[in-house]
């Protein structure tokens, strides 16, 4: 029997301040390997999703990017503390 679901080989989930962060490795239907990164808020009471996905073929160019950029935005002076209450 087919089905069309797609494999799960890895999830992390991170939850922050009212919105959700999911990355996640799959494998689709015709074997292809890609690592999706998901955006879940809450807007009206309602769920909103934004999902980017990247192919195995793209993962090392789409890593370089990231690290670039992060290292850039951490070394960012802060612009408030955060106060929780």
């Amino acid at each position: 029997m087919e089905t069309n679901q797609k494999q799960e080989i890895y999830s992390k989930k991170i939850i922050s301040k009212g919105k959700s962060y999911f990355f996640n490795i799959r494998e689709a239907k015709n074997g292809n390997k890609y690592f999706s990164i998901t955006q879940m808020k809450w807007k009206d009471g309602k769920r909103f999703y934004d999902t980017i996905f990247i192919f195995k073929d793209h993962i090392d160019d789409f890593k370089k990017a990231f690290d670039e950029t992060i290292q850039i935005f951490a070394e960012l002076p802060a612009e408030t503390e955060s106060i929780e209450g």
